[in-house]
């Protein structure tokens, strides 16, 4: 692996950590906080872990389909579709078992990084955001995905 995943490893090592303890250590009243609203969805500081695990396990998949040669993320893939789809299968989940599936998650992440040689890492295939990328570019959006939310959460907690 070179250096540059090394240290996006670590940060997602670090992120997961960060991410399961910052929301075991919420109350209810900060959970149920509103933090996205649109006219087709309400998204609440909990729903953004949820967020979190389908977004991961969906990448992962997605990583696995590139590694066997397919293009990736459809051309026309609608992100706020997807998100709303998942979140239904994902929204009324215990906190609890929520963090359990994100913690399992990112540790099948990181086997995974760990498993890849340079050749794959260099792989190109679709985002769904960012379009025709290596996968070392898309590995990297996961951590800096996660924090643009939190970043949302903590404002709206302050």
């Amino acid at each position: 692996m070179n250096e540059s995943i090394l240290k996006t490893a670590d940060k997602l090592s670090a992120d997961g950590k960060k991410i399961a303890e910052i929301f075991s250590n919420m109350s209810e009243i900060q959970l149920d906080k509103v933090l996205y609203s649109s006219e087709f969805d309400i998204w609440k500081v909990r729903d953004v872990l949820a967020h979190f695990v389908f977004a991961e396990k969906g990448f992962l998949n997605l990583f696995k389909e590139i590694l066997q040669g397919e293009e990736g993320s459809p051309a026309d893939f609608d992100i706020d579709l997807y998100n709303q789809k998942m979140m239904r299968d994902y929204k009324y989940q215990d906190l609890h078992s929520l963090i359990g599936e994100f913690t399992d998650t990112r540790k099948l992440t990181l086997e995974f990084m760990d498993s890849l040689n340079l050749e794959e890492l260099n792989t190109v295939g679709r985002h769904p955001a960012l379009g025709m990328t290596t996968l070392s570019e898309m590995i990297k959006m996961i951590y800096l995905h996660n924090q643009i939310h939190l970043r949302d959460v903590k404002k709206i907690l302050e």
